[in-house]
């Protein structure tokens, strides 16, 4: 065991940069240090741990497993010495850290608009930064501190996570205005008898509707497969396919393309919406407040 009274527990604050930044100038900046000053920080630490901690690679400094074992801890410290050490009640005015969201274009499209204006009129100092979600990616994100965040639909997650419930996310489909299928009643099987097209909101390996299909045994014949999530929409407009896609979005949609919106036939047509962060990671009351700002967006949703 390492004894800590001969430990320069600057090197932990070193260290949490470089997981944060995976970049040793980017890491500096942060912390107010010159290059060469982290990268000798980054040196005594690893003779301290006897590990590499970072290793260079093509898309920057990658952690290696002793280095992913020693982020949650080292950063539940940062945060609880961050809040011992402040004589002062927490303000989000004072914020001055970036917060980062792992989301997809449709949360975006619902959480954004009004965080972004809470943001600029409670915490101005907060940079706001997103990136796009694959859900398979998602544990991997808050474990190794890549993003603080993640907005999505899980309907379970390990133990270590927090997650905080915000709806249930309903389907619909989407077709043309005249299109055959919305004359009538919109049945299962007429559903699998059209030609669709699919864009997971959350990731290709993980698509909600194509997994419950599979699992009732039923088929359909999909024959545009595509990321773009917003320009679908416009596709469907202009072609016989039918889109499956949340409730909310295709009555959003529907406004603006000449679409017509559909229940959903299918046998299972809900799954919840969550916030999720890591429990280790995310205790302090930037966090707490961050959290509860989601939950009022919710709410209002």
């Amino acid at each position: 065991m390492v004894n800590i009274s001969g430990v320069d527990l600057n090197l932990l604050i070193v260290f949490d940069a470089l997981m944060r930044e995976r970049n040793v100038t980017r890491a500096g900046e942060k912390i107010g240090l010159s290059q060469p000053a982290v990268s000798n920080a980054l040196n005594r630490l690893r003779h301290l741990v006897g590990d590499e901690l970072f290793i260079r690679g093509p898309k920057g400094m990658r952690p290696t497993h002793r280095a992913m074992d020693m982020a949650g801890p080292v950063r539940q410290a940062m945060n609880n010495i961050e809040s011992a050490l402040s004589d002062r009640e927490f303000s989000p005015l004072r914020e001055t850290r970036p917060l980062r969201f792992a989301l997809s274009d449709y949360a975006t499209s619902l959480f954004f608009p009004a965080l972004v204006g809470i943001l600029q009129g409670e915490a101005p100092g907060v940079e706001l930064i997103s990136r796009p979600l694959a859900r398979e990616d998602a544990f991997d994100l808050l474990d190794n501190s890549e993003t603080d965040f993640v907005i999505g639909p899980f309907e379970d997650a390990p133990p270590r996570f927090g997650v905080q419930h915000l709806f249930d996310i309903d389907y619909a489909c989407i077709v043309r205005k005249g299109h055959e299928l919305a004359k009538g009643k919109f049945t299962l099987e007429r559903y699998l008898s059209g030609r669709h097209l699919v864009a997971p909101m959350e990731g290709r390996r993980s698509y909600f509707i194509q997994h419950m299909l599979e699992s009732e045994g039923l088929e359909r014949d999909v024959v545009v497969n595509m990321t773009q999530f917003h320009v679908a929409p416009m596709i469907v407009a202009k072609t016989d396919l039918i889109m499956t896609l949340p409730r909310r979005a295709g009555e959003s949609y529907a406004k603006m393309v000449d679409v017509v919106v559909l229940p959903s036939p299918l046998p299972h047509n809900t799954r919840p919406m969550v916030l999720m962060w890591h429990a280790q990671l995310g205790v302090h009351p930037f966090f707490d407040w961050v959290r509860e700002q989601i939950a009022m967006i919710a709410q209002k949703l």
